[in-house]
C-alpha cells in the first residue's frame, strides 16, 4: 500500500507539515503553492450521472484498487486534528485528483468531513522561532507585530501588505527576550532580555536588523518597558527593582540614562497612565512616579496593602482608579480623585490565589481580575461597596496569565496556562455572561496583545508559534479563508474574471482590495481612501482596469487598479447635475468593459461612458427605488427592478438605449434578478412569493413559479435546465426546466432556520450553495439532498458567488467579513497547509506510513 499513489499523496500532505516547524522554508512553500495553484491551467469537474451520487467508472468507491471509504473512515478515529485532517485533505486530493466530480459518495464525504475539521481550526501559526515565545507586541499604526523567544531573538512581521510576511529577524541579545515595545510613532523597537541589555532597532531603516545600538545599564534581567506618552523617553525595568530611563531622542541614550531604585524585589508591572508611572513589585508595595522634563523620576506616592507581592496592576482610562491585585489573592481599588489616593477605597476579596493580571472596561463601569484559582471575577466599579456581588467567570482548567480588553470593550480576553484563550461577553446581564475559546496553541500561552484598534491580537505560546486572532469573530473558521473589512456590514463585493482579486464594500471598512494570488495567514486589504459616505454597491470592470462603487450619496466612482496608488488616481463619473440624487443600490460593467450602469434609489437608471466624455445617459421608467440589476452575457440587454414591482428590460444598442419595455406579472417588490448562462432567461424573484422567467430577447414572460410561503428573495439557474428558488420562509425549491410541467412538482431542500438570502450552483455539477440569515452557508447535493454547513460567520450571510473555474467560493457577511471557501483539492490542501502549521511527530508519521520519507514542504502533488 506505501508504493500506491494514493499513500504517496497523503503522505505529501501528512509530511511536509514537518517542513513548517523549520526557519526559512515559509516563503518557499508559500512560493511554490502560489504557483501551482493560480497557474496551474484549469481542470473541469465532469457532470455526474443524474441516476447517481457515485461514478459509474468506481461503482465500489475505490480509487487505484484501495478502499477509500474505509481509508477515510479510518481517518476519522485519528484523534490528533491536525493529523486528521491532513489525512482528509490528501484522501479528497486523490478522489478530486482521479477526476471524480466533488459529488461522489467519497468525495461528497471527505469534502464535508474536512470543511467541518478546517471550521475548528481558529488561526494559522506564524511559524520560525524554535523555542517558547516571551513576548508579542502589536506597532501603534497596525503595520508591525513582533515577537520574542526563549530562542534569543525577535520576529518583525509586516502587516501592510496583502500578505504577513517576516520583514527582520533581530539577533544579538545572550539570553531570551523577555520584554518588547513599540515606540508611540511606530519608528523604534525595543527589546529587552534576560542578558541585562536593551535594544534599540529603527524601523525606518532598509535593513531594521542592522541597526542595533545595545544599550547597558542594568544589573540583572530586564523584565518590563514602558514608552512614556510624548515619546521620548522610555523607562525600563529589572528583577532588581531598578528602573532606568532613556533619552532615546538623544544621539546617545546610554549617555543620558539616569537609574532609580524602586523597588526591593523584582518589578512585577509597569506602565504609564497620561504623565504618571506607575510600577508594582514583589516587595508588598505599587508606587506612582513622576517624570522630569530631563527624564528623571520623582516618588509621589505609594500604594501599600498586600501581605504578599504584588502581582499586577491596572489604571482605568480616567486616570482616577489603580487597582492592585496580590500574590495574597486580594484586590485593592485606589481613588486617586479622594483625599487620601494612598489610602485603599476598597478591598476586592473573592480570589482565593494570586491575581496575575487586572483590566479595566473604557467606561470605567467593571474592573475584571484574573487569578490562578482558573477563575475571572467582574467588579461594578462604580457600586457603593465595589467588593458587594462580583460575578465569576469560570472556564479556564489552568492558571489564568493575563486579561485584556477587546474589540468595542464589551468582551473580555484571558488567556492562561491551559493553551486556550477565551472571549468573554460582559455586555448582557451581570449574571448572564457567553463565552467560547480560541483554540490553536499547542502549549501554555505565554504571550498576548492586543491592537490600539481592538480588532485584532497576537498570541505567543511555549508551542514556539505565533497566532493573529481576529477578536470580532466568534468562529474564525478556517473553513473558509478570512478577509475581514470591518466591524459592520458588507453590503456587496464583487470578483475580478480571472478571480484573483476581490473588492468588498461596507459600513466600518469602506472599500477594501485583496489579492487572493499571495496565500496569506491573515491577509491585509488594500484601503480604497478618499470617500466620504457609506459605500453600497461594486462592480469588476471585465477588462480588469477599474472597480466601480456606488455611495449613499450617489455618487459614483471609479478606481484604477493598475495603477499603483488607485486612491489617488480615482475618478467620480458625472459633473454637478448629473449624478444620482440617492443612494446607489447596484452597478453593472457591460461585457466589454466600454460602460457602466447604475441603479439607484432616485429611480433612475444612469449609464456612463468609460473611454470618453460622452455625458452619462439617465434613464427614467420606475416608479419606485431601484434595487437590482442584471446584465446579459451578450451586452444586448440590461434588466433593472426594485420596490415597484415593475422589470425594465433597456436594450444597449445604439441608437435604442433609454427606451425600455416593462415586463409585467409581479404584484410585489422585485427581490432579485439572475439571467441564465446562456443568456437566454431572465428569473426573477419577488415579495409577492412567486418567480418568473422570461424571454430576455423578447421581454415576453414563459413560466411563473408557484411554491413559497413568503417572499421569494434569491433565484439561481444551474446545469440540466435547473432553476433553483429561495426566500423567506426558509425553504429552497429546485424546479426542473426540462420537465413536461416544468412549474410543477418541485423539489425542496430543508434546513435553513431562517430567511436565504441569495443562491448559486457550483459550475456544471450538481452542487447548489446557499446563504441565509442564519449565519451559514449550505452546500446542497441535489442528487440525494444530502448538505453541509459551512460556519463561520457571526451574522448574515448576504451573498455567495463562485469563482472562475469553480475552485472557491465567495461570500460576504454582515459580521464585515468576505470568506473563502475551498471547493477544489488544490484550494482545499493550500487552507489545510496553512491551517495546520507545526509537525507531525516521528511516532504518528511511522504509524501511519511505515518510515515512508516525508517531502521536504507541503505542496501539492
Amino acid at each position: 500500500m506505501r508504493s500506491s499513489r494514493l499513500t504517496r499523496a497523503i503522505a505529501a500532505i501528512v509530511g511536509s507539515s514537518l517542513a513548517l516547524g523549520l526557519a526559512g522554508l515559509g516563503l518557499h512553500y508559500r512560493n511554490e503553492l502560489r504557483e501551482a495553484l493560480w497557474a496551474a491551467p484549469p481542470r473541469t469537474l465532469p457532470e455526474p450521472p443524474a441516476e447517481t451520487a457515485t461514478t459509474t467508472e468506481d461503482p465500489t468507491n475505490q480509487t487505484n484498487g484501495f478502499d477509500v471509504e474505509t481509508l477515510a473512515s479510518n481517518s476519522l478515529t485519528v484523534t490528533d486534528p491536525n493529523v486528521r485532517l491532513m489525512l482528509q485533505a490528501g484522501i479528497a486530493g486523490e478522489i478530486i485528483g482521479q477526476r471524480a466530480p466533488l459529488s461522489s459518495g467519497p468525495g461528497w464525504d471527505l469534502f464535508a468531513w474536512t470543511q467541518d475539521a478546517l471550521a475548528t481550526m481558529n488561526e494559522t501559526p506564524f511559524v520560525g522561532h524554535t523555542q517558547a515565545i516571551t513576548a508579542v507586541a502589536i506597532g501603534p499604526a497596525g503595520r508591525w507585530m513582533v515577537s520574542g523567544s526563549a530562542d534569543n531573538s525577535a520576529r518583525l512581521y509586516d502587516l501592510s501588505g496583502p500578505a504577513p510576511v517576516v520583514a527582520a529577524i533581530f539577533r544579538g541579545h545572550w539570553g531570551p527576550v523577555s520584554a518588547i515595545a513599540f515606540s508611540p510613532d511606530g519608528t523604534m523597537l525595543i527589546t529587552a532580555s534576560e542578558d541585562n541589555a536593551v535594544r534599540r532597532w529603527d524601523l525606518t531603516a532598509k535593513d531594521p536588523a542592522a541597526t542595533a545600538r545595545v544599550l547597558r545599564r542594568h544589573d540583572s534581567e530586564v523584565s518590563h518597558l514602558a514608552w512614556h506618552p510624548a515619546g521620548q523617553f522610555l523607562i525600563s525595568a529589572d528583577v532588581g527593582g531598578t528602573l532606568v530611563s532613556w533619552d532615546m531622542r538623544a544621539p546617545d541614550p546610554q549617555a543620558t540614562a539616569t537609574s532609580h531604585v524602586a523597588h526591593t524585589a523584582p518589578i512585577t508591572a509597569l506602565l504609564f497612565s497620561g504623565e504618571r508611572l506607575y510600577t508594582a513589585s514583589d516587595d508588598r508595595l505599587a508606587r506612582r512616579f513622576t517624570l522630569s522634563p530631563e527624564g528623571k523620576l520623582k516618588r509621589l506616592l505609594r500604594f501599600e496593602a498586600h501581605l504578599g507581592g504584588v502581582a499586577s496592576l491596572a489604571v482605568s482610562s480616567d486616570g482616577r482608579f489603580v487597582a492592585t491585585g496580590g500574590t495574597d489573592g486580594e484586590v485593592y481599588l485606589w481613588d486617586q480623585d479622594s483625599k487620601s489616593p494612598g489610602r485603599f477605597a476598597a478591598a476586592l476579596l473573592g480570589h482565593d490565589q494570586s491575581v496575575n493580571a487586572l483590566v479595566f472596561t473604557p467606561d470605567v463601569g467593571q474592573l475584571v481580575t484574573a487569578s490562578d484559582d482558573d477563575t475571572l471575577r467582574v467588579w461594578n466599579v462604580r457600586a457603593k461597596d465595589p467588593s458587594v456581588g462580583s460575578v465569576v467567570l469560570p472556564g479556564h482548567t489552568g492558571d489564568i496569565t493575563s486579561v485584556h480588553i477587546a474589540a468595542d470593550g464589551t468582551k473580555v480576553v484571558s488567556t492562561g496556562l491551559d493553551n486556550a484563550i477565551r472571549v468573554w461577553d460582559i455586555a448582557k446581564s451581570d449574571r448572564v455572561v457567553d463565552q467560547y475559546a480560541l483554540v490553536g496553541h499547542q502549549g501554555p500561552i505565554t504571550a498576548f496583545a492586543v491592537s490600539t484598534d481592538r480588532l485584532w491580537a497576537v498570541s505567543g505560546s511555549s508551542d514556539a508559534t505565533v497566532r493573529v486572532w481576529d477578536l470580532l469573530s466568534r468562529t474564525p473558521g478556517r473553513g473558509g479563508k478570512l478577509l475581514r473589512l470591518g466591524a459592520g456590514p458588507v453590503y456587496d463585493a464583487a470578483m475580478s474574471r480571472l478571480g484573483d482579486r476581490v473588492v468588498a464594500v461596507g459600513v466600518d471598512g469602506g472599500v477594501a482590495l485583496w489579492d487572493l494570488q499571495q496565500p496569506a495567514v491573515s491577509p491585509r486589504p488594500t484601503r480604497l481612501r478618499g470617500l466620504k459616505d457609506l459605500v453600497n454597491a461594486t462592480a469588476y470592470d471585465p477588462q480588469g482596469r477599474y472597480i466601480a462603487t456606488g455611495s449613499d450619496s450617489g455618487e459614483v466612482t471609479l478606481w484604477p487598479i493598475t495603477e499603483a496608488d488607485p486612491s489617488a488616481q480615482r475618478r467620480t463619473l458625472g459633473g454637478p447635475g448629473q449624478q444620482h440624487e440617492g443612494p446607489v443600490n447596484a452597478l453593472a460593467f457591460t461585457p466589454g468593459g466600454e460602460r457602466l450602469l447604475s441603479v439607484s434609489s432616485d429611480r433612475t437608471v444612469i449609464a456612463w461612458a468609460i473611454d470618453n466624455e460622452a455625458p452619462p445617459e439617465v434613464w427614467r421608467g420606475h416608479r419606485d427605488e431601484i434595487h437590482t440589476l442584471a446584465m446579459s452575457p451578450s451586452g444586448d440587454f440590461a434588466f433593472s427592478a426594485g420596490l415597484d414591482g415593475a422589470i425594465l428590460r433597456w436594450p444597449l444598442a445604439d441608437g435604442q438605449r433609454g427606451t425600455a419595455a416593462e415586463l409585467r406579472g409581479h404584484e410585489g417588490e422585485v427581490l432579485k434578478l439572475r439571467i441564465s448562462n446562456d443568456g437566454k432567461l431572465l428569473a426573477s424573484a419577488s415579495a409577492d412569493r412567486r418567480a418568473r422567467l422570461w424571454d430576455v430577447a423578447t421581454g415576453s414572460p414563459t413560466l411563473v413559479f408557484r411554491g413559497h410561503d413568503e417572499a421569494v428573495s434569491a433565484v439561481a439557474f444551474g446545469p440540466k435546465q435547473a432553476l433553483a428558488t429561495a426566500g423567506h420562509d426558509r425553504k429552497i425549491l429546485v424546479w426542473d426546466l426540462g420537465s413536461k410541467y416544468p412549474d410543477e412538482s418541485p423539489r425542496a431542500l430543508l434546513g435553513h432556520e431562517q430567511t436565504i438570502n441569495d443562491l448559486t450552483f457550483v459550475g456544471e455539477t450538481d452542487l447548489l450553495v446557499s446563504a441565509s440569515n442564519d449565519a451559514t452557508i449550505r452546500v446542497w447535493q441535489l442528487s440525494t439532498g444530502a448538505s453541509t454547513t459551512l460556519v463561520g460567520n457571526d451574522r448574515p450571510v448576504t451573498r455567495v458567488m463562485v469563482g472562475p473555474r469553480g475552485r472557491m467560493l465567495l461570500s460576504t457577511g454582515y459580521d464585515g467579513t468576505v470568506r473563502m471557501w475551498p471547493l477544489d483539492a488544490e484550494v482545499l490542501q493550500w487552507l489545510v497547509c496553512d491551517a495546520v502549521g507545526r509537525p507531525v511527530d516521528v511516532t504518528t508519521w511511522n504509524t501511519f506510513f511505515g518510515g515512508s520519507p516525508p517531502p521536504r514542504v507541503c505542496a501539492p502533488r
